[in-house]
């Protein structure tokens, strides 16, 4: 006979039997719940971060001035004037294959937001630079000039002449006869026109013509 009138040992009971222990998991889910809420853009502090700053999509859509991120011609108007150096590249149908933006020098006067470029193994030289207008602006205003790079001597002339065409074939600014070092202003009304072509002619090898601080206005 098995031990009759003995009671069994009682069965200890592992950690996670235990009623304490499943009333602290609750506890901790809950609490996770609640702050997952305080935290999410419905929640009070979610609110309250969205509202005081710039979310990172909207940080991810600024670009900078002059440099828009859509299709060509598309600049945005942010003010005036807008330098031809600033256009988006996008605007740009054809360029010259050298060509540069930025500082530029001719007859010893710095220039800080010019487009020039570089005539190279020609002579007689024509080179066009076609874009889209920007958005908002009505004239082309700056100094056509050959910059201080240029050569010049008995072989290199340093004559250039520089015009500007709508794409309809309309004349806006008149051939301008430039010798080294002279540097003229112009000013011109675009006339509406949607896209110009920009053209230096008669130009020489290792000459820079340079549409110094050309820029658009309203």
């Amino acid at each position: 006979m098995s031990s009759t009138g003995q009671s069994r040992p009682k069965k200890r009971k592992k950690w996670y039997e235990h009623k304490w222990w499943t009333a602290a998991g609750v506890l901790v889910a809950v609490a996770g719940i609640v702050a997952a809420w305080f935290l999410s853009p419905y929640g009070p502090l979610g609110n309250t971060a969205e509202g005081s700053g710039t979310s990172p999509s909207a940080a991810a859509s600024n670009t900078e001035p002059g440099t828009p991120d859509t299709d060509p011609g598309a600049t945005p108007v942010t003010g005036s004037p807008l330098f031809l150096s600033d256009v988006d590249k996008k605007s740009f149908i054809n360029q010259p294959y050298r060509h540069y933006r930025g500082a530029a020098t001719a007859d010893g006067k710095e220039y800080p937001s010019s487009y020039f470029f570089k005539f190279e193994n020609c002579s007689e030289c024509t080179e066009e630079t076609e874009l889209n207008v920007p958005a908002g602006y009505r004239n082309l205003r700056g100094t056509v000039a050959l910059t201080d790079e240029s050569r010049h001597d008995s072989v290199i002339d340093g004559v250039a002449y520089f015009a500007i065409y709508s794409t309809t074939g309309e004349l806006l600014l008149e051939p301008q006869r430039v010798e080294y070092p002279t540097a003229k202003p112009f000013d011109v009304a675009l006339k509406d026109s949607t896209r110009i072509r920009l053209v230096v002619s008669s130009g020489t090898n290792s000459e820079y013509p340079c549409w110094c601080d050309a820029q658009f206005t309203k």
